[in-house]
């Protein structure tokens, strides 16, 4: 999509990106929800054009602007915070999506999220263990005990989680001829799911003992398929099997932390992060088709995860 194409005409342009791009599951968005986010863009539009403005003139100051004399229904006539917030991380989206594609050098919505009249709980910060939890996660999984085969299912299970950065849905329709330990980089081969296309998913090195112990064991069990994390019945792992691993992080010490699957999702894109690897490194690692995931969590929990491992 070319630069004189958002600026001659900035709806068309941003409905032919809306239409294409992925959201957080990486699937296309439902047509209400771009009908929504064309309505937002539509009064962005009428503000630069109102302004003399374009969509690669604008900076923070102006985004800040339009987003505080953007109309609402309070008493005031102007809109509330949770509607800027939402604004903010539609424009967040857009600008992304033109820094990536060359369009752009900054993105000048990103400074606006940390400012505190911009961060609420509808800035959807993504769920995520500290580094410091995720170390003693780790460290918990070594000396585990195992006494029964289910144990060692849902240690390896954990370690995929946090150690592959894969979905649960992935995780499901692994099988087991898919994990490859031996190979020079280490991976677990992913099907295709949704927008993601097939990978090799990398694997870290502290999942590597308690998958192979897994895997030892499974091809072992004298039941039909080849699914590698299953049942006591011998089917496919159910998505409620989660919950109960759940154990395994309370048993790690880390108390009030209901993560989702997605929450050691995010977890394994932020010890990358952390450890200094590049947005676009990290987007590749998740399979990610945008890099609006890696964006929020380095914005929105990895300066907060820093701060809390200093003190």
């Amino acid at each position: 999509m070319k630069i004189d194409f958002w600026i001659k005409d900035p709806m068309g342009a941003f409905s032919s990106w809306i239409a294409q791009v992925p959201c957080e599951t990486n699937h296309t968005f439902k047509p209400s929800s771009i009908k929504q986010m064309t309505a937002m863009f539509r009064q962005f539009a009428a503000y630069l054009e109102a302004h003399g403005a374009t969509i690669f003139a604008i900076d923070a100051a102006g985004v800040d602007r339009y987003l505080q004399t953007l109309p609402g229904r309070s008493k005031n006539g102007l809109a509330n915070d949770p509607t800027r917030r939402r604004h903010l991380n539609l424009l967040s989206r857009v600008f992304d999506a033109l820094c990536k594609d060359g369009m752009r050098r900054n993105n000048p919505a990103e400074s606006l999220s940390r400012l505190e009249r911009y961060r609420g709980r509808s800035a959807a910060t993504p769920n995520a263990l500290t580094l410091s939890q995720s170390d003693a996660l780790i460290e918990h999984l070594e000396r585990m005990p195992t006494p029964s085969w289910m144990d060692v299912r849902d240690r390896a299970l954990v370690s995929l989680l946090l150690g592959a950065g894969l979905t649960f849905t992935e995780i499901a329709v692994v099988r087991i001829g898919d994990v490859h330990l031996t190979d020079r980089m280490p991976h677990v081969y992913v099907d295709a799911c949704g927008n993601r296309q097939a990978r090799r998913a990398h694997v870290d090195e502290f999942a590597w003992p308690h998958l192979d112990a897994w895997c030892q064991l499974r091809r072992s069990m004298n039941l039909p398929g080849d699914a590698l994390f299953i049942e006591d019945s011998g089917l496919p792992i159910d998505r409620t099997r989660y919950y109960g691993v759940h154990a395994i992080i309370t048993a790690a010490g880390i108390r009030g932390k209901m993560l989702s699957p997605m929450g050691l999702r995010n977890t394994f894109a932020l010890r990358h992060l952390a450890n200094g690897e590049g947005q676009e490194q990290v987007r590749r690692l998740l399979g990610n088709a945008t890099l609006h995931s890696p964006d929020r969590i380095q914005r929105l929990v990895l300066p907060t995860h820093a701060i809390i491992q200093q003190t």
